[in-house]
């Protein structure tokens, strides 16, 4: 009998992975979050940062020359600083934005300035550079009451599923 596919095909085998094992990932968090804001032309936006250390090691050669260990500040914004779509197709042609993103660097303030300068370029990647020039016409405290208004209500929605007698 002919199968679509031979047995030696299917799947895939990793002779590091069985030799050394598969690679492991640890996040930890250095601290408490910091809360503070990333200052745009349009107003300030409200961001939450917090220092991590992120470990990749394989558990049969645990010791340093093959461990990797690096830190960063995770930048998370809840509303998103906007830019344009990229506008490739019909669903990406409006506003897209940026809600988070993890940089290597030394500082929280360090931090809110790269996270500004990349939405700063993709604001002139997406939009032209009048775009990254100018104000963004939605203020910051407008994106923040929807934001909140979108989160009531959800809260307010009955849930989908039904509930059971007790």
């Amino acid at each position: 009998m002919h199968h679509k596919y031979q047995i030696w095909r299917r799947g895939s085998f990793h002779f590091d992975d069985a030799l050394l094992g598969r690679h492991e990932y640890l996040c930890e968090n250095l601290g408490s979050p910091i809360e503070s804001h990333v200052t745009m032309l349009e107003g300030a936006y409200p961001v939450v940062l917090q220092r991590e250390r992120q470990t990749w090691w394989r558990p049969r050669w645990p010791w340093w020359p093959f461990r990797t260990v690096h830190e960063s500040w995770d930048v998370r914004c809840d509303v998103g600083i906007p830019f344009p779509g990229k506008g490739t197709m019909s669903y990406n042609c409006g506003e897209d934005g940026l809600y988070g993103t993890a940089f290597a660097c030394e500082t929280p303030e360090e931090a809110c300035v790269k996270f500004r300068d990349r939405v700063v370029e993709y604001r002139k990647k997406y939009g032209g550079k009048r775009c990254a020039e100018e104000p963004w016409p939605q203020a910051p405290v407008d994106r923040l009451r929807e934001h909140e208004e979108r989160l009531r209500q959800r809260c307010d929605e009955p849930s989908s599923q039904a509930t059971m007698p007790s």
